[in-house]
């Protein structure tokens, strides 16, 4: 019995949460460090494209954009302040380039290892404490960081951003009652 694959705009954030839990367990009981780096990805990025899709008024053109350029763009527009936030993208971004293009798996895990170590280097003491609560290995940290952590501001951000569209259009049609604006 195959499962219908759920498409980018059919899922809810329950849904979604099911679904990442379903395959990071998948990842995770395979022992598959790239399938994990490629999922938290897959699934951070549908995040970035829904808040994409809700601030700009021809998202194609931008959700068609490299990972990195729609963090560095909404970051530059300020809908992701956090410098924690933005580095763990970036890093994420690397370590996801790293799986795609490293054809050893042992060279693999050595450099996202160590990205994530240089990484972990450079955070703030609270950060730092906020990683290490896993008590795991890097890679426990590593799922633990982006599915408990960034997935969830990222959904945050999606919501705040969807609020801040709602009032902005009702002040536009208070402004002008006779044109129509789309949501």
């Amino acid at each position: 019995m195959s499962k219908k694959a759920i498409s980018h705009k059919s899922l809810n954030s329950e849904d979604y949460i099911t679904k990442l839990n379903e395959e990071l367990t998948m990842a995770n009981n395979a022992g598959n460090i790239r399938l994990t780096i490629l999922i938290l990805h897959i699934y951070t990025e549908y995040w970035i494209n829904e808040i994409i899709q809700i601030c700009f008024t021809k998202p194609q053109r931008i959700i068609k954009k490299k990972y990195s350029e729609k963090i560095e763009l909404l970051e530059d527009l300020g809908y992701i302040k956090n410098n924690f936030m933005i580095n763990s993208l970036e890093l994420l971004g690397k370590m996801r380039n790293d799986c795609a293009h490293a054809l050893n798996l042992t060279i693999l895990k050595r450099s996202i290892k160590g990205r994530f170590q240089k990484w972990v280097k450079n955070l703030s003491k609270e950060e730092k404490e906020f990683i290490s609560k896993t008590g795991e290995e890097w890679q426990e940290s590593l799922k633990f960081l982006f599915q408990g952590r960034i997935i969830m501001k990222l959904m945050s951000y999606y919501k705040d951003a969807k609020q801040a569209k709602k009032i902005c259009l009702k002040q536009l049609e208070s402004r002008s009652p006779n044109i129509q604006h789309t949501n």
